[in-house]
């Protein structure tokens, strides 16, 4: 696993998807991680 840059790169994806659209990334989310 890389941490630095590709957890920083996942994290940036993640808010732009996160700021276009709210509800599909929740469901995003919720699906890639386990309640």
């Amino acid at each position: 696993m890389f941490k630095d840059s590709s957890d920083r790169t996942w994290k940036f994806t993640f808010l732009l998807v996160e700021i276009t659209s709210p509800r599909p990334a929740q469901i995003m989310l919720e699906s890639y991680l386990p309640a």
